[in-house]
């Protein structure tokens, strides 16, 4: 009979497989931080970053032994991929030219098990193991870089382990209020003099329906004054690969103030940043792409007027606001808008057209109590009920001071009545 052979890249391995004989652009090595999900318990996986040549691949194991056998024709392994539909090519080769390859697709971003059926070009002969992550000289497009991770390869009735599946991650949104289940912390982790709390006077006009909002409080001019208000576990996955995106509310006390947020996981962070485009509060997106991995990202830190490797000073007792950090799908409540009353100028004007008579004309003064007197004459009150009010006074011939008076707003003028 044949003997199993697991390469599984853990310390106990006694596979003799050997990493790093890469060609076309490729590039492999050990790896003990492969994305979680994966083969259980597994500390070891091959990294496998891919090369510009359609058939750029790597030798994974040189051997003596026989890969298939009569019985177990069949070889599984465990696959990361960057996304569906790589072509991941197996190779088997041996001595005197022998040889037989078969082609899988992966079916998703992420871990899977796939298996390589080796029935229809079986050849007992093999012993050496070539991969090529995403083979494309027949059909398709690779983009060189893309990276890949193999465990647990299984010949001649050994065993590829079931991978764990990874939960669906729902979306997490941090509002601060009585309901927030983010399990979110402030003041226990600020640095370099900034101070955060919880806050339920935060200015006005910021999340609609918001009755608390976290405190940021400046103390120091340290470029780099920050907190982390997210501490999470393997439980918690604050960002995937289908949302990269992260929103908030901010309320700022100037213009042109330079917010940085970075995620951090285990061995990886990412970071973005934005710039204040008014006093008071905005809606602020960080797009995580750049140096984005598919890692775990499980602590959220905000880095409010980070001033670090520019000229701009960091202004020490300065006050922010944060609301709504919308992770994962979620999305940031809509700020509530601010309405500017539009301040109509009262006009007054006053005349005699018609004998006897003098009209006073108040324009913009509804719901305004109006004073009218004419001297040798009558005074009459009157409050207006539209935004164009006419007042109409009868008196006696001759020239008369009008004097007209809307709250502060005052009229004097002498009218001659025929």
């Amino acid at each position: 009979g044949v003997d199993p052979i697991v390469i599984n890249f853990e310390s106990g391995d006694t596979s003799g497989y050997a990493l790093g004989t890469d060609f076309n652009g490729s590039a492999t090595s050990l790896s003990s931080t492969a994305p979680g999900w994966g083969t259980p318990d597994s500390l070891g996986a091959a990294k496998y970053v891919d090369g510009s040549g359609c058939d750029a691949g790597t030798v994974i194991l040189s051997g003596s032994k026989p890969l298939l056998s009569p019985a177990s024709k069949v070889v599984t392994m465990n696959v990361y991929a960057p996304g569906a539909d790589r072509n991941v090519k197996m190779k088997l080769e041996g001595p005197a030219g022998a040889a037989a390859e078969v082609d899988v697709k992966t079916t998703q971003a992420g871990w899977q098990r796939m298996s390589f059926d080796f029935t229809s070009v079986y050849n007992a002969g093999v012993t050496n193991l070539v991969l090529f992550a995403n083979f494309t000289c027949s059909s398709g497009s690779k983009t060189a870089g893309d990276v890949f991770y193999f465990d647990d390869i299984a010949f001649n009735g050994g065993l590829t382990p079931a991978i764990v599946r990874e939960p669906v991650f729902t979306s997490t949104l941090v509002n601060f209020e009585p309901s927030d289940t983010s399990g979110y912390n402030l003041g226990d982790q600020d640095f370099n003099q900034a101070y955060s709390s919880l806050s339920s006077d935060a200015p006005a006009h910021g999340s609609l329906g918001s009755t608390k909002a976290a405190k940021i409080e400046n103390k120091s001019d340290n470029c780099a004054a920050g907190l982390a208000f997210l501490t999470g576990s393997n439980g918690l996955k604050l960002t995937t690969a289908a949302n990269k995106v992260v929103t908030m509310n901010l309320w700022a006390p100037a213009v042109g103030q330079s917010i940085k947020f970075k995620l951090e996981g285990a061995g990886i962070s990412v970071e973005a940043d934005q710039v204040t485009t008014k006093v008071g509060w905005q809606k602020l997106t960080f797009d995580l792409t750049t140096g984005y991995d598919e890692g775990y990202y499980t602590k959220a830190i905000i880095f409010a007027d980070f001033t670090c490797g520019t000229s701009n000073v960091h202004e020490a007792d300065s006050v922010y606001y944060f609301d709504d950090v919308a992770f994962n799908g979620a999305t940031s409540a809509v700020i509530d808008a601010v309405v500017v009353p539009v301040v109509k100028t009262v006009t007054l004007a006053a005349s005699s057209t018609v004998k006897g008579k003098v009209y006073v004309t108040v324009k913009n003064a509804k719901g305004k109590s109006i004073k009218v007197v004419v001297a040798g004459g009558s005074t009459v009150k009157k409050t207006a009920n539209s935004d164009n009010y006419v007042i109409k006074i009868t008196t006696k011939k001759g020239s008369h001071k009008v004097t007209v008076t809307v709250g502060s707003k005052k009229l004097v003028k002498t009218l001659k009545v025929k």
